[in-house]
């Protein structure tokens, strides 16, 4: 991959990967762009490049630093954000489906089934390799089979490497009342969720739930709810939804609401995105969103 000149103009692209199970790419370049996402899959972000500098985020609590050549991770139902401008950088996500990685746990006979990452960041040097070639071979003409090779080898170092394993941890069990509040949230998202509700199922005070929850999964539950809803009309949208119909069934008031709050998230479209995942082609290359 080029070196970057961060005098250039910034580029964002989205693409859906068919060859690889439906994961999903956001390629980005020259980018300073803050993100603050609620996650629905496993997502690998890989940073090739940064003129000069870290980008800094929190996750799960925590908050991690990272350089060029290294990773950060994340999975299903959690939230990360960027803590503060960053220099230019260039870097590749993967948003990988759970069944996907819960397959290929179950292949490498890797417990739990579904696995958890020991850490939001990762600077092992064979991993980061094994990222690097197979982003550089979704970019160039390389066959399918080598595409799917690459990407099956770097499923294994990430669950070899960076996977707990065995039951999970007492904190996880002293976090069950915020737990069952956010599956409340999941199993409702589509519609209007009532404070008291979740008091209620959780157990908690409306007080210490707004703030406990938010400290534990990095964003107040009406928040949550709305990355959650976001999330769903991007499931959707691959799918082949129509941006209206994606708007009605998330929870969304109509398709400008849903438009707003996802440009807002992923800087894109509803439309382009769903072009980018094979529908409604009219753009001259396909499987590619927007670039400056």
């Amino acid at each position: 991959m080029k070196s970057m000149n961060p005098s250039a103009a910034e580029r964002i692209e989205w693409s859906r990967l068919p060859e690889l199970s439906g994961v999903d790419l956001l390629l980005g370049e020259r980018s300073r762009r803050p993100f603050r996402v609620y996650h629905q899959t496993y997502t690998v972000s890989t940073l090739l490049s940064v003129s000069g500098g870290d980008i800094e985020w929190t996750y799960r609590k925590k908050l991690y630093r990272a350089g060029a050549r290294e990773l950060a991770l994340m999975q299903p139902g959690e939230v990360h954000a960027n803590t503060r401008s960053h220099p230019p950088c260039d870097f590749r996500v993967l948003f990988i489906p759970s069944q996907v990685i819960e397959r290929a746990a179950s292949e490498l006979d890797i417990t739990p089934s579904q696995p958890n990452w020991m850490s939001g960041h990762c600077t092992d040097p064979a991993l980061y390799q094994g990222f690097a070639r197979l982003h550089a071979s979704l970019e160039s003409p390389a066959s399918e089979l080598e595409r799917q090779s690459r990407f099956v080898t770097c499923l294994r170092l990430l669950l070899e490497r960076c996977s707990e394993t065995g039951s999970p941890s007492s904190g996880e069990a002293e976090r069950a009342p915020l737990l069952r509040a956010r599956e409340f949230i999941r199993e409702h998202s589509f519609r209007p969720i009532a404070l008291a509700e979740l008091a209620a199922v959780s157990g908690l005070s409306r007080f210490h739930l707004v703030h406990a929850f938010a400290k534990a999964f990095g964003l107040p539950p009406h928040a949550y709810q709305l990355r959650l809803q976001i999330e769903t009309a991007r499931t959707l949208l691959a799918g082949g939804v129509t941006v209206a119909e994606a708007a009605a069934e998330s929870g969304f008031a109509d398709q400008s609401h849903l438009t707003r709050h996802f440009q807002a998230v992923y800087r894109t479209t509803p439309g382009k995105y769903r072009r980018a995942c094979g529908f409604d082609l009219n753009c001259s290359r396909k499987n590619v969103i927007w670039r400056p």
